[in-house]
């Protein structure tokens, strides 16, 4: 299986300084085209370099919440017409009159929640775009709820990295310790 394409560029660019710039361009682009999902290029970057994880953390919330304004400026420059053309599944999918009922019952908070959940924001930023939300407004609200989506992710695998790194120096000291007790 071949990895994807962000893996080779987090593999390239996991020792420059502009690392977590990488990182958060990688953001925009996921956050802004739904090209690929976002929570596994940021666990591999906090993996391929875990004390860099507060940046990499900072990059990828604004890159996020960049992204997203950036399509949602996108969608309201196109119109209805144009961008509903291309995306087929905005009348007819049941996921979509979900989010036109989280929208209802939430306004313009069903942003931030989605983005703080694991699941699609596509379909609730076009349909607060649609509905002429300001895109810095979707923006703010998926800085917030990515603050606390990628906070959690970026906790546990720091603390998975932590766990990993106490387990293999208790194997690597078993390993000496029975060596000396067999001399």
């Amino acid at each position: 299986m071949e990895k994807p394409h962000w893996h080779k560029v987090l593999l390239a660019a996991r020792q420059w300084k502009s690392y977590p710039l990488v990182v958060g361009l990688l953001a925009v682009v996921s956050s802004g085209t739904a090209l690929y999902p976002f929570m596994p290029v940021l666990i591999a970057a906090i993996a391929l370099a875990p004390a860099r994880w507060p940046v990499i953390y900072l990059s990828s919330v604004l890159g996020s919440a960049a992204g997203a304004g950036l399509l949602a400026a996108a969608v309201q420059t196109l119109g209805d017409g144009s961008f509903a053309a291309g995306m087929q599944w905005i009348g007819t999918a049941e996921g979509w009159l979900e989010t036109r009922t989280l929208i209802r019952d939430y306004g313009d908070y069903a942003m931030a929640i989605t983005a703080a959940l694991p699941v699609p924001q596509v379909p609730v930023l076009v349909a607060l775009a649609l509905a002429k939300t300001s895109p810095l407004t979707i923006a703010a609200a998926v800085l917030v709820g990515k603050c606390v989506k990628y906070g959690a992710y970026v906790l546990g695998t720091e603390a998975v990295i932590g766990l990993v790194r106490r387990v293999r120096r208790a194997l690597g000291r078993g390993r000496s310790g029975s060596g000396a007790e067999q001399r």
